[in-house]
């Protein structure tokens, strides 16, 4: 598990984090999309799943949704 770093105030300084697993990765939470953040994650094979745990924690999904084509989910689709 990596802490992502790059907050956004967007979502109120949320962390985010990135994990690697055997079902593919995982980005919970959005952090905002810098450079050089993207870069060390497509050298740790892109994301595949992201999962926004609030509202308000949604900072640049889509554009890591565009990117990555990864599928996104929430705690409000939980419900």
């Amino acid at each position: 598990m990596y802490r992502c770093g790059y907050s956004s105030e967007a979502s109120y300084g949320a962390q985010s984090y990135f994990l690697l697993r055997n079902a593919g990765t995982l980005l919970i939470d959005s952090p905002r999309f810098a450079a050089p953040l993207i870069r060390r994650i497509e050298e740790l094979g892109g994301v595949r799943s992201m999962f926004l745990t609030h509202r308000d924690d949604v900072a640049d999904h889509a554009r890591f949704r565009e990117r990555f084509g990864c599928e996104r989910s929430s705690t409000a689709t939980m419900r």
